[in-house]
């Protein structure tokens, strides 16, 4: 109750909530990653360069890594 008054602290009961919150956000991302593998793997260059276009553009996060890389 305490986080949802003053944003302080944990926003659940106890500690193991929190971890289990952390391992479906770890869930959440290999998804994406196994879906992204089994895609890639499908579709052609076009699709590919589609892709890379859509990230750069949905998500700037994406597009300052790139430019980080040297990519």
């Amino acid at each position: 109750m305490n986080w949802l008054l003053t944003g302080e602290g944990s926003m659940y009961r106890d500690q193991i909530q929190e971890q289990k919150a952390e391992y479906k956000k770890r869930d959440e991302i290999e998804q994406i990653r196994e879906w992204l593998k089994d895609w890639g793997n499908k579709v052609d260059e076009r699709k590919h360069h589609w892709l890379g276009v859509q990230m750069e553009q949905m998500f700037p996060e994406y597009r300052e890594w790139l430019n980080k890389q040297g990519l």
